[in-house]
């Protein structure tokens, strides 16, 4: 009787294997082959030669969910592009309405796998979302790839996210990570991942101190439970509305002056730590080179972004001879952040800083961040054409279009959040028994 190829070949040879299949749909294909394959594929030792081998050789997968129109709708209109990696990853089985580019804009079918008809969205770190249910009141984290779900308890303090128009009363992050204490298991287990979410809201200004108050809550996935916290900063601060960014463990959200809808800066939380910690809020200043005048740093004009695990900062602004300058920042957390809330430039690098004079539209928009390529950013034109800008080529390609065309939507109220997969999906542990 001839032998299988997994009873001649060692396990050295097999991961080898393993890790240079394209993708994560051939590797999960795999696992499912037989146990010992499975244990290879979910052993530590795979994982480490899988991230050491995309490092070096290619990015991963993504795909952007874009929600458009007015906040104060619990049904605003949603749309997903993938690129043509992403594609591959989900099978190439989605059909555009309108793709381009070798991508695909998707019809807004990618969570319909949820037990929630109808679902608010505020948050996305790797390939998880957070979402809610009813005004915030109900939350869930999901996994749109492997269509994991997990509802989370009710919180004990009465929590209510009703968005207002155009803004929103409260907001949600979810910051997820390995834990580093379970390291040296032999299997990627469930316990090995942690997750926090944070809601804050009710931030109001004294207009006779200019301090500002708000809540949080933060549930932990260790312990199932809720703490909640009250916190109060020496300025005036909002929060925009845009889902906040996750880098080193934290939430960065932009901060806004409501009556001239101009951003100032911006607010970082740090749900792994008590809200007693010097570090559990940091104060963010803009880089000196950001103009900030009404009508320049209007929130549709200044974007935050993740870049290969650092943030980013861009500002476009049209010329006057029918062009657009843009200006893109690196936060470089090494050189340490400053919470006093002055200047400090020395944590800021200019990557880019371009005219380009052949636009001949000012309905430009920087809405994305290629996760993985600094060169490249995605960019809303008309809007409702989905662009990618190529600066290093001076290229840029239409990559699909917005649906609903007919109900165009205001840059300001683009929502994108972006999925990143890695090379296993990450998983949803159990909320532990109480």
């Amino acid at each position: 009787m001839p032998l299988l190829i997994h009873q001649i070949t060692t396990d050295d040879l097999l991961v080898e294997i393993f890790i240079r299949l394209p993708d994560i749909r051939s590797v999960i294909r795999c696992g499912a082959v037989c146990k010992r394959w499975f244990s290879l594929i979910t052993s530590i030792h795979f994982r480490r030669q899988k991230l050491l081998r995309h490092h070096s050789h290619q990015s991963l997968p993504f795909t952007f969910i874009i929600r458009h129109g007015w906040c104060a709708k619990l049904t605003v209109p949603l749309c997903e592009y993938f690129p043509k990696e992403s594609l591959i990853l989900h099978g190439g089985g989605l059909e555009s309405s309108c793709g381009g580019g070798g991508g695909v804009v998707g019809g807004g079918t990618y969570l319909d796998f949820l037990p929630w008809r109808n679902v608010w969205l505020h948050s996305s770190c790797d390939d998880l979302l957070l979402l809610s249910l009813e005004r915030g009141k109900q939350f869930m984290i999901c996994n749109p790839f492997t269509k994991q779900w997990l509802q989370l308890p009710l919180p004990q303090t009465p929590v209510d996210l009703t968005p207002f128009d155009p803004f929103g009363l409260g907001h949600g992050g979810l910051v997820c990570k390995p834990n580093n204490r379970r390291q040296q298991q032999q299997l990627l287990k469930l316990d090995q991942y942690s997750y926090k979410v944070m809601l804050i809201w009710e931030i109001y200004t004294d207009v006779n101190t200019n301090v500002s108050d708000f809540r949080t809550i933060t549930f932990c996935s260790e312990t199932g439970k809720w703490s909640s916290a009250l916190g109060s900063l020496p300025f005036p601060r909002e929060l925009t509305y845009n889902p906040p960014v996750v880098c080193n463990g934290m939430l960065h959200w932009l901060t806004l002056d409501l009556d001239e809808s101009t951003v100032h800066g911006i607010l970082a939380f740090d749900p792994f730590k008590d809200a007693g910690h010097p570090e559990y809020l940091r104060s963010i200043e803009f880089p000196s080179g950001l103009v900030q005048e009404a009508g320049q740093s209007h929130q549709a004009l200044v974007r935050l972004g993740l870049v290969c695990g650092r943030l980013r900062l861009s500002q476009l602004l049209v010329t006057q001879r029918n062009g657009f300058a843009l200006k893109v920042w690196e936060l470089n957390y090494d050189d340490g952040v400053n919470d006093g809330g002055d200047d400090h430039d020395g944590m800021w690098t200019l990557v880019h800083d371009i005219r380009v004079k052949s636009w001949t539209d000012d309905r430009l928009y920087v809405f994305a961040f290629h996760p993985y390529d600094g060169n490249v950013l995605f960019v809303l034109f008309d809007k409702r054409d989905i662009y990618q800008y190529d600066i290093g080529e001076e290229k840029m390609e239409q990559m699909g279009q917005l649906p609903n065309g007919g109900e165009r939507t205001f840059p300001a109220r683009l929502r994108n959040y972006t999925l990143v997969h890695p090379f296993w999906p990450t998983p949803i542990p159990d909320l532990p028994s109480l």
